[in-house]
């Protein structure tokens, strides 16, 4: 009878301990055994969104008035951005700080890909605490940064240097059509390694 209560007593436990468990899914905090704090976040935010506001990734070109192509782009995925004397629709989450930001919208065979956000100086926590604030915490990512990677989509913190200075980075993309630009690279640079 002791060695059934203490065998029963054992799989309780371990059975509540499977349930405080966090899932893949789940943006919670578990506590392992050693008493450490470990988060647990995914790209469910970044799915959710799948894009920015008022646009979403796969959306065509045209949605997008008045975008201004960068000089010399060529190819399959260009390289677009508002004037500075026009606002720039779509980027709402930052609507208050634009001009504290730069921002560089990608597009693959005329789809939007992605977005690219760049701050500079004293303005990078900005940026930073604006971007946890929409995804929340992430997971590590290279050096000092962070990523979200959901099914769809996918967003990255990072801070980096440039010719103006310190910078922070963040890049919100599709994780179907980043798929296909790899795709169209590798053809291209298989094409021309078949021409010469």
């Amino acid at each position: 009878m002791k060695v059934l209560l203490t065998t029963t007593a054992s799989l309780l436990v371990a059975a509540l301990a499977g349930c405080s468990q966090a899932t893949p899914d789940s943006n919670s905090v578990a506590v392992t055994p050693a008493s450490q704090v470990v988060v647990r976040t995914t790209g469910f935010r970044v799915d959710s969104i799948n894009g920015i506001p008022g646009h979403r990734f796969g959306d065509p070109l045209s949605t997008f008035p008045g975008l201004t192509v960068l000089t010399g782009e060529s190819g399959a995925t260009k390289r677009y951005y508002y004037p500075s004397s026009r606002p720039a629709p779509g980027t709402a989450w930052f609507a208050g700080h634009n001009s504290e930001f730069d921002v560089t919208y990608f597009f693959i065979d005329n789809k939007f890909a992605t977005i690219v956000v760049t701050s500079y100086g004293d303005h990078r926590k900005l940026l930073h605490d604006e971007t946890v604030y929409l995804f929340g915490p992430g997971d590590h990512y290279e050096t000092d940064g962070t990523i979200w990677r959901g099914r769809e989509a996918y967003a990255t913190y990072v801070n980096t240097f440039t010719p103006h200075g310190p910078a922070a980075r963040l890049e919100i993309g599709s994780e179907s059509l980043a798929a296909m630009q790899k795709k169209n690279e590798a053809a291209k640079l298989r094409a021309d390694n078949e021409m010469k």
